[in-house]
């Protein structure tokens, strides 16, 4: 059974699709923005596992490795594209946050998803910002 909190993100998504911004998006790019909108911690367990169950973890996970992909060893400047590259993986790994909070199947999910890619991706980019700190 979903829970009451649930006419409150039905009611975010077709907020989501009224908007004007959505004639220039793709339906991938509307249902990511539309998860990192919400807050996963306050959907409940129950959202967590549907987000598993329907490939939206897999999505977010791809979307912060696509987003790595972009981003050299070494960054002489932060340009605007990369910068919202950043602030992009940012939104998606705190959506991760959320939904690995005392949730063990979807820690082990996103452990073991595509041969380890999240945690591959997510020590190349901790090397990247050193370099680039540094």
């Amino acid at each position: 059974m979903i829970p009451n909190n649930a006419s409150a993100i039905l009611s975010r998504v077709v907020s989501i699709y009224s908007s004007p911004m959505i004639f220039s998006m793709q339906v991938g790019q509307l249902a990511m923005e539309t998860l990192l909108s919400l807050t996963s911690r306050r959907a409940g367990e129950w959202f967590k596992e549907e987000l598993r169950e329907l490939g939206g973890l897999d999505h977010i996970v791809r979307t912060i490795a696509e987003c790595c992909r972009h981003l050299d060893t070494y960054i002489s400047q932060w340009t605007d594209p990369l910068l919202d590259r950043l602030r992009k993986i940012d939104r998606c790994l705190r959506v991760l946050e959320n939904v690995m909070s005392q949730n063990e199947e979807n820690q082990n999910y996103l452990l073991r998803f595509e041969n380890g890619l999240l945690p591959t991706t997510v020590i190349t980019l901790y090397k990247v910002l050193s370099f680039a700190t540094s």
